[in-house]
């Protein structure tokens, strides 16, 4: 390398140019010229600060005295160098660092006669030292693992290692090719294997088998194979192509010995526990069924443990015995064992009362693992007990009307008469009459001064208090009398436990009314408040950001695989969200495919970009949704609090400008508010105008889809459905121009048309048939639209009856009493009124109660799962039962196969809906479509 240098050296001139200096003092290494005695006649500016002295000042110095720790190699090496020769690994002693000097001899003008080269070599030999101290570590770690490595050619020509030789006892030889390499193994073990090697070499997956490997030194004891774990997984090159396999053995056998006797130990226990009266269970934890003997399954009258496994133990209990079975629970889980009787209904609905046992099941270092819970059916002892208890208490009664305990005392405040019931309390406790009142109760010292104050001022004293000595709430009437005071005790405790639980219910319900159902996400009402407060306790330094975020290409989804599967997929899109997150943030859905996220706790705009990074690059992997590929993305809009807005509601609108602007630059992608953001209002407007000269074009039509009885699907209306035919796009659905023309007012002409047209059309139907027309809320809310019904129903000549007007719940949210005179009016012109879209918001059920409707639509959500989903069924069956109840025609929305119409049909619905009979279509099709049904 050296001799290369010089060379790059000789066409410099040899008279001192500044250029030739500035070239000498940028090389990265040291660089002195010598005359023939060893006199340095000039140093580059490295060679200065290796030796530790300014370059001008060792001019004329011997090299030696610049290094003097290598005086003797120097001179050893100068008459090589003088002679011609290159001197090369001269080392430079006395310094901590390893520096190495070459000798090239060099002829100048100006008495250069050697040429010498400095480099630092120290960080060279650090490296080596530190590879070599990894190799002898990889080494060690190797053979003190029973892991035995190997690898193969891409055809499966296995390169065993000498550590899996010496295992096996067999050399390269042996082993050279596949076949010498399958026979090392069991022969019952070569097959399986060479089926899975094939598959793995053809398809490229990774390799996991358990097998037997013969080994050395083992053929004396009668065991010549032991049980190994075989994994291979592939190299690839840069164009996905395998190079090479690379595996390992990992040594098995104890394990696996261990496993087989721990399988037949585990046989035998359950021989003994199938044979046994009792129902035995065996729960994890946190109290889950993880196993249930057979004459358990036969007790709880069971099919089979796979429709309780994993479920809570407490889920099969009544209420007002769960917190015993916690406490029993908890007793176990302590490490004690904990027991309760309690009533219990079989899986059939068999009454049935338990005396139940829980203890633990230690693990290996003998804290409580898993719990075993016996439970004896004694029923036949209970019910007895029981009786004997009514006749008890029927007997109390005849002697006493009051279930009250009632004691009187004296003014010595001595107890002078108590009833059966307080005598009951006091027997249990060792309390006689004649005994101390304020000995009865000692802990309730605070009450004293009540019932003090009742005798001396001869006045009532009614309060509540919890009385230790029974553990139970009581509610205290202290009455005086002239012999002393009269005092009722009553137990109040299932009230108060009744009252707590009614709260939690009500908070539970406004947790609801802040949850989105289908996700379990937190919904756009609760996403503002949080928004809110953030603002509101924001400090001077606090950063945060809005992410508005939006899936592309969600509604393909929805039209090709069904509503169901676009459930799934906001699941799965859920919880990516999720894990993108962090533990301060809140991840929202506002609805249909609308998520947004609040991120708190910013540094900088480039960790809200971090965030959209993230979750573009999450949703972008696909789904599998029923077994279906799904590739989808999501387009995210991002604004920051302070630089887009400082209040909630101009945050929210300056992200979803933001997202219009994403989703306009290509989806999939994000994108920072930014004020010149104008390009969404130009839509907005475009999209104005064009529904402007679509009212005058006349370009809306309408499509009608049938409404079957689910009795005998002979069609009994027909929904009509808006659409727009616009000149270059084709047609439009509403769901892309309603939003626009409710939020411009033109929602009021589309809907009168609509509404004229679709009576119009009615007209050429047989009498029986009705047709329903969806109401806007904001149409609604316009007073003209009671007049507009009256007036087209007088112009079309279709009597009202035959007319149905669909209303959202999003209609009735606000100004209740306005909204309900409206449909009263609406109801007096001989309107029938349909409460579309039920079950999706959560005031509904109470505008039912206010106002009879004629007809509910239970929204396609609940229908999508049926019959499967029990949730689903039950609020069908419920809402069915409800209908009846009321006299509602009940009708059914997104029925699409003839499983969802048995399914509504069993459970009550009068009406079905969906892709199953007809799917929207033109009006000139109608007719077809009533002859046919």
């Amino acid at each position: 390398m050296h001799q290369t240098l010089t060379a790059e050296f000789d066409w410099l001139p040899d008279h001192k140019l500044p250029q030739t200096n500035a070239l000498y003092d940028a090389l990265p290494v040291g660089i002195a010229f010598l005359d023939r005695q060893l006199r340095c006649l000039r140093l580059n500016r490295r060679m200065g600060a290796l030796a530790g002295i300014p370059p001008t000042a060792a001019a004329g110095l011997p090299f030696t005295d610049v290094w003097p720790g290598a005086e003797d190699a120097l001179l050893a090496a100068a008459p090589s160098a003088l002679a011609g020769t290159v001197v090369e690994d001269i080392l430079l002693a006395g310094s901590d660092r390893l520096l190495v000097a070459t000798l090239h001899p060099h002829c100048g003008e100006d008495g250069t006669a050697l040429l010498c080269v400095v480099e630092d070599r120290t960080e060279l030999r650090q490296c080596k030292a530190e590879v070599h101290r990894v190799k002898e570590l990889h080494r060690h770690t190797l053979e003190l693992s029973d892991l035995y490595p190997w690898c193969s050619t891409p055809d499966g020509t296995p390169r065993t290692t000498r550590r899996w030789r010496e295992r096996t006892g067999l050399d390269a030889a042996e082993t050279a090719t596949a076949p010498d390499w399958i026979a090392a193994l069991h022969p019952d073990d070569r097959a399986p294997f060479e089926a899975a090697w094939t598959h793995s070499l053809l398809n490229g997956a990774e390799l996991e088998i358990d097998l037997r490997l013969r080994v050395a030194g083992s053929g004396g004891s009668g065991e010549t194979h032991r049980w190994f774990r075989r994994r291979s997984s592939p190299q690839r090159d840069e164009d996905g192509r395998i190079v090479q396999w690379y595996g390992t053995d990992e040594d098995i056998h104890e394990r696996r010995l261990a496993e087989d006797a721990l399988r037949e130990s585990e046989g035998f226990a359950r021989q003994i526990l199938d044979n046994s009266p009792e129902c035995v269970k065996v729960l994890d934890m946190e109290g889950r069924l993880t196993f249930m003997n057979i004459p358990g399954l036969h007790l709880m009258e069971l099919d089979s443990f796979d429709c309780v496994e994993n479920q809570l133990w407490e889920s099969f209990w009544p209420e007002e015995r769960i917190t015993q079975l916690r406490e029993t629970i908890g007793i176990a889980r302590r490490g004690g064992t904990g027991r309760f009787l309690g009533f219990c209904p079989t899986a059939k609905g068999t009454p049935k009362w338990w005396d139940n046992l829980v203890c633990p099941l230690p693990g290996a270092d003998g804290r409580p693992q898993r719990l075993l819970a016996i439970s004896r059916d004694v029923t036949d002892i209970q019910l007895a007990r029981q009786a004997l208890e009514e006749t008890t208490a029927l007997l109390s009664g005849v002697l006493e009307s009051t279930t009250d305990s009632v004691v009187f005392v004296d003014r010595d405040w001595r107890i002078t008469y108590r009833n059966p019931a307080a005598a009951a309390v006091h027997e249990g406790r060792g309390i006689r009459l004649g005994d101390d009142f304020f000995d009865v109760f000692p802990q309730q010292t605070e009450s004293r001064s009540r019932f003090r104050k009742a005798m001396t001022d001869q006045t009532p004293a009614v309060f509540e208090e919890f009385v230790t000595a029974l553990d139970q709430w009581t509610e205290i009437h202290a009455f005086p009398t002239a012999q002393g005071l009269s005092v009722f005790f009553r137990n109040v405790t299932e009230r108060r436990r009744l009252e707590e639980e009614r709260r939690i219910a009500q908070d539970k319900i406004a947790r609801l009314a802040r949850l989105d159902s289908l996700t379990g996400l937190p919904n756009r009402l609760y996403f503002h408040e949080r928004l809110e407060q953030a603002l509101r306790d924001a400090t001077g330094d606090c950063a945060m950001a809005v992410h508005y975020i939006d899936l592309d290409q969600f509604k393909a989804v929805n039209d090709t695989l069904g509503h169901h599967a676009g459930d799934a997929l906001l699941r799965q899109v859920a919880d990516r969200l999720r894990g993108c997150i962090g533990t301060a943030d809140l991840v929202s859905r506002f609805g249909g495919d609308e998520f947004a996220i609040l991120q708190t706790n910013l540094w900088g705009p480039a960790e809200a970009e971090d965030l959209a990074r993230c979750i573009t690059s999450a949703l972008a992997e696909p789904f599998d949704i029923d077994g279906a590929r799904i590739q989808t993305g999501t387009s995210v809009g991002i604004a920051l609090f302070r630089r887009d807005g400082d209040e909630a509601d101009a945050l929210m609108k300056a992200a979803d400008i933001a997202l219009y602007r994403a989703k306009a630059d290509g989806r999939n992608t994000h994108r920072f508010f930014a004020p010149e953001m104008a390009e969404r209002l130009k839509a907005f407007h475009d999209l104005k105008l064009g529904l402007h000269e679509a009212l005058r074009r006349g370009e809306f039509e309408l499509h009608y889809q049938p409404l079957v009885c689910t009795g005998d699907t002979r069609i009994r209306g027909f929904e009509a459905l808006i659409r727009w035919r616009r000149p270059g796009r084709g047609l439009i659905g509403p769901g892309d121009f309603i939003p626009v023309a409710e939020e411009t007012g033109l929602i009021g002409p589309i809907g009168d048309w609509a509404l004229r047209e679709a009576c119009r059309e009615a007209t050429r139907w047989p009498d029986d048939i009705r047709v329903s027309v969806n109401v806007s809320s904001v149409q609604f809310r316009n007073k003209g639209l009671v007049e507009s019904v009256r007036q087209t129903l007088a112009d079309t000549g279709l009597a009202p009856g035959r007319l149905e007007l669909e209303i959202t719940e999003s209609v009735l949210l606000q100004d209740d009493d306005a909204n309900l005179d409206t449909l009263r009016e609406l109801r007096a012109l001989g309107t029938r009124i349909v409460m579309d879209d039920f079950g999706t918001g959560y005031s509904a059920l109470g505008y039912l109660c206010r106002f009879r409707f004629d007809k509910v639509k239970i929204d396609r959500s609940f229908v999508a799962h049926l019959p499967r989903c029990d949730g689903s069924t039950a609020v069908v069956q419920a809402v069915a039962g409800m209908g009846r109840n009321l006299g509602i025609v009940i009708t059914a929305e997104g029925v699409e196969d003839h499983t969802q119409l048995d399914a509504v049909r069993r459970l009550g619905c009068h009406e079905a809906q969906g892709y199953l009979f007809s799917r929207p279509v033109p009006a000139a099709e109608v007719p077809a479509l009533i002859a046919g049904g």
